[in-house]
């Protein structure tokens, strides 16, 4: 696979004004139209069940995806039309939040990849990313899943420069009778910028991750 040369990522918060449903040969669809926002949302999911989000008229929600153009021909005419494919849609309505982060920086040290006992591949690495106006870099724990996971395995080492998009979540876990806890990053889009900083190695003490507490994690 030729390494990434750019990052594709969109975001988009607003009311629905239209939610439309429908089965694709063996997926089911669902169409969202944002209030203001130019380009329709659209959420895939197999089976067909017509379930693929729970979102109606009226809901307000957070959907991350990418953008797709493609072309149709209609009346004997070419047509153009842009969409965003969403790989998840959060219902703001039903008091979730919506979940997104990014961020740039350098790798403390070489990605370490293994394989979950479902056959998933699973990559950990360490990110020292500085803030706007700040000297001290803020270390941030990368995971990432399968092609995403192999991809940086595969192409990135310690000391080189990435940008990353996903989501925040917190892990907890008792060691000598006190609690811990570790914020990573999921990583699901990430894009190689090249060159390298003073990114020098990591450690934060933690335990190593079980083949449990990874398969816990969600997607």
């Amino acid at each position: 696979m030729a390494k990434s040369n750019g990052m594709n990522l969109q975001v988009v918060a607003g009311r629905a004004e239209r939610v439309t449903k429908r089965d694709v040969r063996d997926k089911a669809l669902t169409i969202i139209r944002v209030e203001g926002f130019p380009f329709s949302v659209l959420v895939w999911e197999a089976g067909g069940t017509r379930s693929a989000v729970s979102v109606k008229q009226g809901d307000y929600i957070f959907a991350e995806g990418r953008v797709q153009s493609r072309s149709f021909e209609k009346d004997g005419e070419t047509q153009y039309v842009t969409e965003i494919i969403a790989h998840r849609v959060t219902n703001l309505t039903d008091g979730k939040a919506g979940n997104v982060a990014f961020a740039v920086g350098n790798l403390g040290k070489a990605p370490s990849m293994r394989y979950t006992s479902n056959g998933k591949a699973v990559t950990n690495v360490s990110m020292a990313a500085n803030a706007f106006g700040s000297e001290q870099p803020e270390w941030f724990n990368l995971v990432a899943w399968e092609r995403v996971a192999e991809v940086i395995n595969e192409y990135v080492n310690k000391g080189d420069r990435i940008a990353v998009a996903g989501r925040l979540v917190k892990d907890t876990w008792e060691k000598d009778g006190k609690s811990f806890h570790r914020t990573k990053l999921v990583v699901n889009d990430m894009l190689m910028l090249g060159g390298r900083g003073n990114g020098g190695s990591e450690d934060d003490g933690s335990p190593p991750m079980t083949g449990e507490q990874i398969d816990e994690i969600p997607f």
